[in-house]
């Protein structure tokens, strides 16, 4: 799709969302490998549309996109992997920096954001990793709160028929009981928490 494109579909829908409070959200893939073009979509819609905008995000990219795209951006919906160096390794193959350097730079374009943890038993619920979790999140001055979102297996099927091996098959989804307790343990440290 074009910037136009999607300009033309964002419009057409204006007159439900703006009413409601609502925008447009950017996700899929990482959006901030795209700086130029997700930049050009945000600064469209806000200077054309006058709607709110989103991006969902990894913190994967570069300063000089992140520079491009957050001016334009009214929330950012940031999934941190992991908050230690050792699990976010485990889970993506790369280090933490990059993820670092990006909740900076919201901070820095004074950005709200929403931090989103995939919960996942025996991985990223561990005290060390709750602990990291709620120090990163104590040190975001934009943060609005941590979405938890628990882990789930309906991707495997895919990951098979892609001939990859699915590196998380020996965990499991959250009890409730699990997700209740890490929520606790989050607003016990006065972190606002959404579950997903």
């Amino acid at each position: 799709m074009t910037v136009d494109e999607i300009l033309s579909k964002v419009n057409d829908a204006k007159h439900f969302i703006k009413p409601n409070g609502g925008g447009i959200t950017v996700s899929g893939g990482d959006p901030m490998m795209q700086p130029d073009f997700l930049a050009e979509i945000f600064e469209r819609v806000h200077n054309e549309l006058g709607v709110t905008t989103c991006v969902d995000t990894s913190g994967l990219g570069h300063e000089e996109g992140w520079d491009k795209v957050l001016p334009h951006t009214d929330l950012v919906l940031f999934c941190i992997k992991s908050a230690t160096p050792k699990n976010y390794f485990h889970l993506t193959e790369s280090t933490i920096d990059s993820a670092i350097k990006f909740s900076k730079h919201v901070a820095k374009y004074e950005v709200p954001m929403r931090i989103r943890h995939v919960l996942c038993p025996g991985l990223t619920d561990t005290p060390e990793e709750t602990e990291a979790l709620i120090k990163f999140a104590k040190a975001q001055p934009t943060l609005e709160l941590i979405e938890v979102l628990p882990y789930h297996t309906l991707g495997v099927q895919k990951w098979g028929e892609l001939g990859l091996k699915y590196r998380l098959d020996d965990y499991r989804s959250p009890t409730k009981e699990e997700r209740e307790s890490f929520i606790k343990k989050l607003n016990d440290e006065g972190l606002k928490t959404l579950m997903e």
